[in-house]
């Protein structure tokens, strides 16, 4: 999971709060480079239509719609011959400084790559009430639409998520969740639009700081790697609960 990629040491379009996540250009060739060298080259370019319930072992995701996707991540990708999921925030098209246009989007869909929702106002669903769970869905998804095409998936936005959402994200027409859980999927994740146990598919975030040893860690699937971030995000989950979503990404936003 990508969020914003920068060029050299130039973070000015990147908003404070939101550079933990971000990843240099360079650190980020290196990446793809790696998976191709461990056997992953085109193997996240999958048909959405495939026979095989199989998925692909490595899958490239981006959530927000930075306009670095298109900038930055788009001409690296397709040079590798790589499938990317691009989860957009659709009031963030056209709006917000340093996010994709119109025309951004509708490239990258145009490339090949798959268009999913990250909602709507980048709301926390687990907060939101059914109506308003469902107009951040269904509005994201039409908007969306005329830019990407089918918009059938989504990433939940902090990944916050619970089951009564999940629900109404299937009745507002998406068949893929995707969730921020630190853990490996399933070989029939996408074939069945959620992990093994029903919940969103699981990601693992890439950080600033993700170094290329632990980036392989990751797309190894090393098992002490699964083990250590599991007990990290279980004392984070814990944490907002006891504080709720507001309090707790406040925190997070005064520590950035």
């Amino acid at each position: 999971m990508y969020h914003a990629l920068y060029r050299g040491e130039d973070t000015t379009s990147i908003d404070a709060e939101d550079l933990p996540y971000a990843v240099s250009e360079q650190d980020f060739v290196a990446q793809l480079d790696a998976l191709i060298e461990r056997g992953h080259g085109g193997a996240n370019d999958v048909g959405r239509d495939d026979e095989s319930d199989a998925s692909p072992a490595v899958v490239i995701t981006f959530d927000d719609g930075h306009a670095s996707n298109h900038d930055i991540a788009l001409p690296h990708l397709l040079e590798r011959g790589l499938h990317a999921w691009f989860f957009v925030t659709s009031d963030f098209v056209d709006r917000r400084a340093g996010f994709c246009s119109t025309a951004q989007v509708t490239a990258l869909a145009q490339a090949g790559m798959t268009i999913g929702s990250h909602g709507t106002t980048h709301a926390f669903f687990d907060d939101l009430d059914d109506a308003a769970a469902l107009a951040e869905f269904e509005d994201s998804r039409t908007a969306l639409a005329g830019m990407g095409g089918t918009i059938d998936s989504i990433s939940f936005p902090g990944g916050r998520w619970n089951r009564r959402t999940l629900d109404l994200a299937e009745r507002a027409g998406y068949r893929t969740l995707f969730g921020s859980t630190v853990d490996i999927a399933s070989a029939s994740a996408l074939g069945h639009g959620r992990a093994a146990d029903g919940t969103p598919i699981p990601r693992v975030a890439i950080r600033r700081t993700t170094s290329l040893d632990e980036f392989a860690r990751i797309v190894d699937a090393d098992p002490a790697y699964y083990r250590r971030h599991r007990v990290v995000q279980g004392g984070k989950r814990l944490a907002r609960a006891v504080l709720g979503n507001r309090i707790y990404h406040g925190l997070y936003q005064s520590l950035s």
